[in-house]
């Protein structure tokens, strides 16, 4: 039967206070007790937690095992991160090899317009990028390089009848295109393929485009995300030490559904104060 939170912190506590009384069994744990030789974090919270209890054995049970619990829950928790941060960086590794035998030497953009009417006739679409202007009609397409973090306008006429034509110009970010697709799939492939639609009840206008991103780009961005997951497994890695530095401090080890003193597990003395012993 799994084993209730409640149940835990209970068992958790009992095996602390035993440990304790084992390892300091006068009236009060010592200002010195034998975590103090642990120059760690874990050693650190523990002597905090010691002066916070007055040095009494119930207070600072029942403070260990909030300690101990709240850092096995961000274990637990960090834990599911690494293997998530571990499957990445192995896509990041596949998804470079792709880009670095790509033949794409810079970013191109390719707009087709599928459709392009209103219910008073066709629509010209004027592409507005930087200092070039493309009209367009239903059926054509235009290609162009592009930077990933510019911006392209579409303008739109109506031979004679501009007025009529209730549709105002339209903005097409490429930083805003880019986060709606995670940057794996994309930097993988290394191509972007989608549809604008722009409906009303008098117009509607479909542009479908393709953007081809360049190999540098690809390389530079995976090379980027790869770095960001090195520094979070190692955060990640530095703080799974901290609970598991506690357990071994205070010869403790997890079983299934619970936890285990390690006390009598290959037994060795030594002292860290003049009145107790340590195991």
């Amino acid at each position: 039967m799994e084993a209730t939170k409640g149940n835990i912190e209970r068992d958790l506590y009992l095996i602390v206070m035993a440990n304790l009384y084992c390892l300091h069994p006068n009236k009060a744990i010592p200002p010195i007790p034998w975590f103090h030789a642990y120059r760690n974090i874990a050693g650190e919270t523990l002597m905090k937690a010691l002066k916070e209890s007055e040095f009494i054995h119930e207070q600072f049970a029942k403070r260990v095992v909030k300690i101990l619990l709240d850092y096995k829950t961000q274990y637990e928790s960090e834990n599911m991160k690494k293997v998530s941060l571990l499957r990445e960086s192995i896509d990041i590794v596949n998804a470079m090899r792709l880009a670095t035998i790509s033949r794409i030497v810079e970013n191109l953009i390719i707009f087709r317009i599928r459709k392009s009417q209103s219910i008073y006739g066709p629509v010209t679409i004027f592409l507005m990028y930087s200092k070039f202007v493309f009209n367009l009609e239903e059926g054509e397409e235009v290609k162009f390089p592009i930077r990933l973090t510019d911006n392209i306008t579409f303008k739109f006429s109506l031979s004679g009848s501009e007025e009529r034509l209730k549709l105002t110009d339209q903005l097409f970010s490429l930083i805003k295109i880019l986060s709606t697709f995670h940057y794996l799939s994309v930097m993988e492939k290394g191509l972007i393929e989608d549809q604008i639609q722009y409906k009303s009840d008098e117009h509607e206008i479909i542009i479908d485009y393709q953007l081809f991103i360049a190999k540098s780009e690809r390389i530079r961005k995976l090379a980027m995300k790869n770095s960001e997951c090195e520094k979070l497994l190692s955060e990640i890695n530095n703080s799974d030490s901290i609970y598991e530095n506690l357990l071994q401090i205070l010869k403790i080890r997890e079983i299934d559904n619970g936890f285990a003193s390690t006390i009598d597990e290959g037994r060795m003395r030594d002292r860290c104060c003049v009145d107790c012993q340590v195991y």
